[in-house]
């Protein structure tokens, strides 16, 4: 019983820090395309416009899909989807240096990462960058770190009880040879065991 709760707790615990390493994996990769986006935004004739990073989009999308806007300082969508939501509070807080957060975006859940760009040539302005990746990757990141430490976990517990079965067997020897020597005695036969 104790070693099946234990099993079950370290179960728990792999999937727990699976999903954790899946996550902070993932967002490292979508924070580092976020960056390479708001890298490539700039002021061309007074508008901003972007140069889109293909290498951020392709490292992003070989693992999932990838949705981005980039919002001009009058808040206007000068590229990506128009509706993939910004929360001016994550907005503001971006000025600051990325902001990663959970989301949705047409019916999937969604990482999301904001950044603001100050525009030098545009009266002090910012940019902002929104980059969405759906999370199936990460999930089955996740799912396939959880199943290995289970393999481990479970592994062990079999090396466990088989090794305490073997220790058990090997501490009770004794016992069982002279069990074995009393059970061959004549009842009456009271010399000292060998």
């Amino acid at each position: 019983m104790v070693v099946c709760l234990g099993t079950a707790g370290v179960i728990a615990a792999a999937a727990h820090y699976a999903r954790l390493a899946a996550g902070e994996a993932y967002d490292r990769l979508l924070v580092g395309g976020t960056v390479q986006v708001a890298e490539n935004v700039f002021m061309q004739g007074g508008v901003v416009a972007l140069d889109p990073p293909v290498a951020a989009f392709a490292s992003l999308s070989a693992y999932d899909l990838v949705y981005y806007k980039v919002v001009d300082p009058r808040g206007v969508v000068v590229a990506g989807y128009p509706d993939l939501a910004l929360d001016p509070a994550a907005a503001l807080q971006a000025r600051h240096g990325v902001v990663v957060e959970d989301g949705s975006f047409q019916g999937e859940a969604v990482r999301v990462a904001v950044l603001g760009r100050r525009m030098d040539d545009s009266d002090g302005g910012w940019a902002t960058v929104v980059l969405a990746q759906t999370t199936r990757a990460r999930d089955a990141l996740a799912r396939s770190l959880t199943r290995q430490a289970v393999l481990i976990v479970l592994a062990m517990g079999v090396l466990t009880m088989v090794a305490g079965a073997v220790a058990v067997r090997w501490a009770l020897a004794p016992l069982i040879r002279s069990e074995k020597a009393l059970a061959d005695r004549a009842p009456d036969d009271l010399k000292p065991l060998d």
